[in-house]
Protein backbone atom coordinates (compact mmCIF):
# COMPACT_ATOMS: atom_id res chain seq x y z
CA UNK A 1 0.00 0.00 0.00
CA UNK A 2 1.30 3.23 -0.85
CA UNK A 3 0.74 6.34 1.01
CA UNK A 4 -1.80 7.48 -1.14
CA UNK A 5 -4.41 4.71 -0.88
CA UNK A 6 -3.84 4.79 3.52
CA UNK A 7 -6.13 6.77 5.14
CA UNK A 8 -5.52 10.02 6.74
CA UNK A 9 -6.21 8.44 9.50
CA UNK A 10 -3.65 5.64 9.39
CA UNK A 11 -1.03 7.88 8.53
CA UNK A 12 -1.48 9.72 11.79
CA UNK A 13 -1.73 6.56 13.63
CA UNK A 14 1.98 5.01 11.84
CA UNK A 15 3.45 8.50 12.70
CA UNK A 16 2.53 8.67 16.42
CA UNK A 17 3.59 5.20 16.54
CA UNK A 18 6.91 6.29 15.42
CA UNK A 19 7.34 9.03 17.59
CA UNK A 20 6.65 6.77 20.26
CA UNK A 21 8.81 4.27 19.61
CA UNK A 22 11.73 6.63 18.66
CA UNK A 23 10.52 8.74 22.16
CA UNK A 24 11.20 4.83 24.05
CA UNK A 25 14.63 4.19 22.03
CA UNK A 26 15.71 7.88 23.17
CA UNK A 27 14.98 7.10 26.97
CA UNK A 28 16.22 4.09 26.75
CA UNK A 29 19.59 5.53 25.11
CA UNK A 30 19.60 8.34 27.87
CA UNK A 31 18.84 5.92 30.85
CA UNK A 32 22.48 4.34 29.65
CA UNK A 33 23.92 6.88 29.36
CA UNK A 34 22.72 8.53 32.93
CA UNK A 35 23.74 5.21 34.57
CA UNK A 36 27.20 4.77 32.96
CA UNK A 37 27.77 8.62 34.19
CA UNK A 38 26.72 7.65 37.62
CA UNK A 39 29.25 4.00 37.52
CA UNK A 40 31.90 6.20 36.09
CA UNK A 41 31.40 8.87 38.98
CA UNK A 42 31.62 6.04 41.42
CA UNK A 43 34.47 4.30 40.05
CA UNK A 44 36.60 7.22 39.69
CA UNK A 45 35.66 8.56 43.26
CA UNK A 46 36.90 4.96 44.53
CA UNK A 47 39.91 5.01 42.85
CA UNK A 48 40.72 8.53 44.03
CA UNK A 49 39.45 7.21 47.65
CA UNK A 50 41.91 4.10 47.20
CA UNK A 51 44.94 6.50 46.25
CA UNK A 52 44.36 8.90 49.11
CA UNK A 53 44.19 6.21 51.20
CA UNK A 54 47.97 4.53 49.66
CA UNK A 55 48.84 8.15 50.21
CA UNK A 56 48.31 8.42 54.00
CA UNK A 57 49.73 5.36 54.17
CA UNK A 58 52.70 6.44 52.77
CA UNK A 59 52.94 9.47 54.30
CA UNK A 60 52.23 8.13 57.61
CA UNK A 61 55.47 5.46 57.17
CA UNK A 62 57.31 8.08 56.48
CA UNK A 63 56.38 10.08 58.92
CA UNK A 64 57.43 7.33 61.68
CA UNK A 65 61.13 7.21 59.55
CA UNK A 66 61.60 10.28 60.32
CA UNK A 67 60.44 10.55 63.64
CA UNK A 68 63.15 7.12 64.50
CA UNK A 69 65.54 9.38 62.28
CA UNK A 70 65.17 12.35 64.63
CA UNK A 71 65.35 10.61 67.67
CA UNK A 72 68.67 8.89 66.81
CA UNK A 73 70.02 11.94 65.74
CA UNK A 74 68.88 13.61 68.73
CA UNK A 75 70.25 11.09 70.97
CA UNK A 76 73.72 10.98 69.20
CA UNK A 77 73.98 14.78 69.32
CA UNK A 78 72.99 14.52 73.08
CA UNK A 79 75.84 11.75 73.18
CA UNK A 80 78.49 14.14 71.69
CA UNK A 81 77.78 17.00 74.09
CA UNK A 82 77.29 15.15 76.57
CA UNK A 83 81.18 13.71 75.79
CA UNK A 84 82.50 16.96 75.05
CA UNK A 85 81.37 18.37 78.27
CA UNK A 86 82.86 15.47 80.18
CA UNK A 87 86.34 16.02 78.24
CA UNK A 88 86.13 20.05 78.82
CA UNK A 89 85.77 19.23 82.71
CA UNK A 90 87.85 16.64 82.92
CA UNK A 91 90.85 18.51 81.17
CA UNK A 92 90.14 22.32 81.47
CA UNK A 93 88.93 22.46 84.77
CA UNK A 94 91.12 20.02 86.25
CA UNK A 95 94.19 21.38 84.92
CA UNK A 96 92.83 25.10 86.54
CA UNK A 97 92.27 23.38 89.57
CA UNK A 98 95.41 21.66 90.03
CA UNK A 99 96.73 25.03 89.61
CA UNK A 100 95.52 26.57 93.10
CA UNK A 101 97.64 25.62 95.98
CA UNK A 102 96.66 22.49 97.85
CA UNK A 103 93.86 21.06 95.29
CA UNK A 104 94.97 18.19 93.59
CA UNK A 105 92.52 16.25 91.75
CA UNK A 106 94.66 13.88 89.92
CA UNK A 107 94.22 10.42 91.72
CA UNK A 108 94.49 7.14 91.33
CA UNK A 109 91.75 4.87 92.04
CA UNK A 110 93.38 1.52 94.08
CA UNK A 111 93.47 -1.88 91.46
CA UNK A 112 92.17 -4.11 94.05
CA UNK A 113 89.57 -3.44 96.64
CA UNK A 114 91.21 -3.10 100.09
CA UNK A 115 90.85 -5.84 102.50
CA UNK A 116 89.27 -5.44 106.14
CA UNK A 117 91.86 -5.06 108.81
CA UNK A 118 92.16 -9.08 110.24
CA UNK A 119 92.13 -8.24 114.35
CA UNK A 120 88.91 -5.53 113.56
CA UNK A 121 86.20 -7.45 115.67
CA UNK A 122 83.01 -8.37 113.45
CA UNK A 123 80.10 -6.64 113.33
CA UNK A 124 76.80 -8.13 113.75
Amino acid sequence: MSDESKSVRDQIDESVIAVRNEAIVQTANAYTLGRKLVLVSLGATMLVSDQVQALLQRALERGELVERDAGRKTQELQQKASDGTAKVLSSGVASVLNKAPGINLTYDAPTQPETPPTDAPAQE
